[in-house]
């Protein structure tokens, strides 16, 4: 399986991205893949996806960017929201995939699918959530005021980045992962710690993730969502929880009957996990996307 990295610019700041299998030769449609934003996550999120996907010799090439702010790309001093991501994708599909993509899109990062779908729908064939938001968080109305208050007073400052210096070391980032993120304690080990360590070495991988808790990247998504014109496959842990207030008590199946009944071309389904399913599960993610894929064809 060949792999290559490459690096793109995006209003000025350098895009960092990984390509797994051959963009050029192949007949099949590759997939591409939006990370979560959080403490030290970035493409590399994807590995496990990877390595089974790969183990299988499926067809797609698969195509992982660091979203900016985060990994190897730039980290600019800013608020970062959805449609920036978005536009950078965008950005990365005109100029170096140049055909249709599947989307793999995990958690909080489908408002970014949705803004790159609004500006790009060409180009993507259809979509893979792992678990997206209740549908509560995603149609609940913005709060730009609190956003902008929580940005200016706490995390763009002296003491925000005393709180990121806590929030990489590896006592809160065990802690976090098996309260909120895992379904058992056993799996957060070290190579996800060490992912998560490494992509926080660099302090400036604050702001992608400031500006992610501040909530800006929340709004009122439900025409955006009702009006989804491309198959969507909604996959959720069987232990999966919310950490939001607004969707904390609905269990995984009014998540999934949310998706599947209110979005125009969506089915959804349950796998074992909890909220990081292509880490947790890689083989049954990597079973329920492959399958799903072949029915769309």
């Amino acid at each position: 399986m060949p792999r290559s990295t490459f690096a793109y610019d995006w209003e000025g700041q350098a895009c960092f991205c990984r390509v797994e299998g051959d963009l050029e030769a192949g007949s099949a449609d590759p997939i591409l893949s939006l990370h979560p934003i959080g403490v030290g996550l970035s493409g590399a999120f994807w590995q496990r996806f990877s390595h089974e996907w790969n183990a299988r010799r499926l067809p797609q090439p698969l195509i992982h960017p660091d979203l900016i702010g985060c990994g190897r790309s730039a980290m600019p001093d800013r608020i970062l929201r959805p449609e920036h991501w978005a536009d950078q994708i965008a950005v990365l599909l005109d100029q170096r995939v140049r055909r249709p993509v599947w989307l793999l899109v995990q958690g909080a990062s489908l408002p970014v699918a949705l803004d790159l779908q609004a500006l790009r729908p060409q180009a993507i064939r259809g979509m893979v959530l792992f678990g997206p938001p209740s549908w509560k968080v995603m149609t609940g109305p913005a709060d730009e005021r609190l956003a902008n208050a929580l940005w200016r007073g706490f995390f763009h400052t002296p003491l925000g980045g005393l709180f990121y210096r806590y929030a990489r070391t590896e006592r809160f980032l065990r802690s976090f992962s098996e309260k909120e993120l895992f379904a058992r304690s056993s799996d957060v080990d070290a190579e996800w710690l060490s992912m998560l360590r490494e992509g926080s070495r660099d302090l400036a991988s604050r702001h992608a993730v400031f500006s992610f808790l501040a909530g800006f990247w929340r709004r009122d998504y439900s025409d955006r969502l009702r009006q989804l014109e491309v198959p969507v496959l909604a996959l959720f842990g069987d232990q999966a929880s919310g950490i939001s207030r607004r969707g904390k008590r609905d269990t995984p199946q009014i998540k999934a009957a949310d998706y599947a009944g209110r979005l125009p071309r969506a089915s959804a389904r349950l796998l074992g996990g909890r909220n990081v399913l292509p880490w947790e599960t890689p083989d049954q993610a990597v079973e329920a996307v492959h399958t799903w894929m072949a029915q769309q064809a």
